[in-house]
């Protein structure tokens, strides 16, 4: 789908802002910052899951159920058992009258009317989940939303499961090696500005090689060319 002009200067804006806070106040912690700036809802949260262990943030001071004593019931959850590395709501799942005899719904009443989520389950490279979503009490995600929800999603990635060579895993894309570096700064959220400053090169010519890159890559614009570029140094991620 196509977004708004709007939309992807929210998204841009996102990137730059996941990726300061993540250098601050780790990735999870700007996952979910980011999540209901970009988006809006009632609450996000976001947890890497490994056997036994659970790392987990979440946007505001609420109380929730611990996702390790309670892994039975949150393996319950509808997005669970869906295609790996799609970006579902609750709403795609469920109707909203099942929904509401769901005992995973009846769990989580005491901590908050969740009539809706939009998210993720993603295995990474190491072997472990990344549980994101964005969480509303009605109804109302858009297709836009989830669209920007996929152009965030190879950036949490990125941040989750940094590989160990950025450079070189672009070399499969067809771009020279001057391409392959400011699209590396692109996917990092970088600004034409800030690749400039960072290549030694004008801001103008960082428009030109993100012009031939485009082309090359069949996109239309930075955030698609920078989820493919997240893709190819994820290699190992399941999207």
């Amino acid at each position: 789908m196509r977004l708004s002009h709007h939309d992807y200067r929210r998204v841009n804006d996102a990137v730059v802002l996941l990726y300061r806070l993540a250098f601050t106040e780790g990735p999870l912690k700007a996952i979910v910052e980011v999540l209901p700036r970009t988006i809006g809802g009632t609450i996000s949260c976001a947890s890497i899951c490994r056997p036994g262990i659970v790392d987990f943030a979440v946007s505001h001071p609420i109380q929730l159920p611990d996702p390790v004593e309670n892994e039975p019931v949150m393996l319950q959850h509808p997005r669970v058992n869906q295609p790996q590395g799609g970006v579902f709501k609750i709403s795609d799942v469920v109707s909203r009258v099942s929904w509401h005899r769901q005992d995973f719904y009846h769990f989580m009443l005491p901590y908050l009317i969740l009539e809706d989520d939009l998210g993720i389950d993603l295995a990474l490279p190491d072997g472990s989940v990344l549980r994101a979503c964005m969480m509303r009490d009605v109804r109302t995600f858009r297709e836009e939303d989830r669209e920007i929800f996929s152009l965030l999603l190879p950036h949490f990635i990125s941040l989750l499961s940094p590989p160990t060579s950025r450079t070189g895993s672009l070399a499969g894309l067809g771009l020279t090696r001057r391409e392959q570096d400011v699209l590396h700064w692109v996917a990092e959220g970088k600004t034409n500005a800030e690749t400039a400053a960072i290549l030694h090169i004008a801001p103008g010519t960082v428009k030109v090689h993100l012009e031939r890159i485009y082309e090359k890559l069949g996109v239309e614009n930075r955030h698609n060319a920078a989820r493919k570029a997240l893709e190819a140094m994820n290699p190992r991620a399941i999207f």
